[in-house]
């Protein structure tokens, strides 16, 4: 409470005028006698904590959730590549070219722009499997006309990855001008705007390096004599799309 009287007295003390924030507006009410002084830094305090307790949720949302895309966004990615071998035989040949064979050398952030093949197969994963089918935090009550546009009341992630329309090829290749991290409003994996995911610069970071290191140092192979044709693709819906059987592959040595 006595923080709060401080920040009061040196308001009331300030000559310079009004800084037309809460605290403007409650002393004005003081001023007309429908608050006390009391009263404001009982709302202050009302309004630390309840903030400090949002933002505490937020930070452990964003923890489960950035954690969970990538584990989820890795998995998938070796499964696919699993399930085509040359693609994963092209991105370690293209690997092994940056970061060498036989004195080879750990993968650095500064690497992957030489690693065009790495970055379109992280692409691709996205789109055929996003982080999370839904974009729920945010969404319009209705469906609605915007500009000439369509905008439908649930925006389907996982369906507009899988659109005709949208994606003339079926695959997001290498000469792909679709990146994640633009105002490009045919990929909203991560949201747009100012509601946009704030980890996805460290998991986008994060899916390249961990990709990049799992294919420089093993080869890999799916377990138990498993054919890639018979591997369980399928999804189920958590906090985020996971596998419904996780990945069993063996690590060999290169």
């Amino acid at each position: 409470m006595g923080f709060f009287e401080r920040i009061i007295d040196e308001r009331l003390r300030d000559q310079t005028g009004a800084k037309d924030d809460i605290l403007d507006t409650l002393l004005k009410r003081v001023e007309e006698k429908e608050l006390t002084l009391d009263d404001v830094k009982h709302l202050l305090v009302g309004a630390y904590y309840n903030a400090l307790l949002m933002h505490l949720l937020e930070y452990q949302h964003l923890f489960v959730t950035e954690t969970d895309t990538t584990s989820d966004a890795l998995e998938r990615q070796m499964t696919e590549l699993l399930c085509h071998p040359i693609k994963m035989m092209k991105a370690q040949i293209e690997i092994d070219q940056v970061l060498g064979k036989d004195q080879p050398r750990s993968i650095q952030e500064s690497d992957v722009i030489n690693l065009p093949y790495t970055p379109a197969v992280v692409k691709e994963k996205l789109r055929l499997h996003p982080p999370a089918s839904f974009l729920l935090l945010h969404k319009i009550e209705s469906d609605v006309q915007l500009c000439g546009y369509y905008v439908t009341k649930i925006l389907q992630a996982w369906c507009l990855g899988k659109s005709r329309i949208i994606y003339a090829s079926k695959v997001l290749g290498m000469e792909s001008e679709i990146d994640f991290k633009s105002r490009n409003f045919k990929v909203i994996l991560f949201g747009a705007g100012r509601r946009m995911c704030p980890t996805m610069p460290l998991g986008h970071r994060m899916a390249h390096l961990m990709l990049a290191t799992l294919l420089h140092s093993f080869n890999w192979k799916l377990d138990h004599a498993l054919k890639p044709e018979d591997v369980d693709m399928e999804e189920k819906f958590r906090t985020t799309l996971q596998k419904v059987q996780p990945l069993q592959a063996l690590p060999l040595p290169r």
